[in-house]
């Protein structure tokens, strides 16, 4: 995050703006593909929805933004994995990615998953025939950072996600999770 104070004169009057950026403007370098992609994604997640449909839209941009074959998005809840959407055939997250992101609470690239020995190992990862995959927490912006559940996209192809891909899929976790929280706290309040 960026923030600068400027001093302007409106009117004669001097005053202070302030800027905040989320996203350096450094912050994608494969060119304007990934800021569209984003800005609708959070065009479609500023918009007032159910709390069920927010897993639709977030796994939909996702998907989109970064061109996966397969994803879900997760949540956990009273210790428990819920998966809230996905796409692509009949599949789950290997124990071992979902562990090591909730773990770590970091985002996790690979590229391909035959050069890191724990994953090409992995059962669950040979019999859906994973090849690269990006999995990126939900996680609460309070000072806790509680990991709320979880954004994962695969390929059964060698599709190289890249450092960008994965900035903005943080970036767009972390905007989800600001909304889910905000949901969830109106639909409780409501009920």
């Amino acid at each position: 995050m960026r923030m600068g104070v400027d001093r302007e004169c409106e009117n004669g009057s001097l005053h202070d703006r302030v800027e905040v950026s989320f996203m350096p403007e450094e912050m994608f370098t494969s060119g304007g593909n990934h800021m569209r992609a984003l800005i609708r994604a959070t065009q479609k997640l500023a918009r007032p929805r159910l709390l069920h449909e927010l897993f639709e839209i977030i796994m939909e941009a996702s998907i989109e933004a970064v061109a996966a074959e397969r994803g879900m998005v997760i949540t956990i809840e009273g210790g428990e994995v819920q998966v809230r959407a996905s796409r692509g055939n009949r599949f789950e997250i290997a124990t071992t990615v979902l562990n090591r992101v909730l773990e770590e609470k970091e985002p996790l690239l690979v590229r391909d998953v035959l050069v890191d020995r724990t994953l090409r190992e992995d059962a669950r990862i040979i019999d859906q025939k994973v090849r690269s995959f990006i999995a990126v927490p939900l996680q609460t912006v309070d000072r806790f950072r509680v990991v709320i559940g979880l954004i994962y996209l695969d390929t059964p192809n060698l599709h190289e996600f890249s450092r960008d891909d994965l900035k903005l899929l943080t970036t767009l976790a972390n905007v989800a999770s600001i909304r889910l929280e905000y949901s969830r706290r109106n639909e409780v309040e409501q009920a």
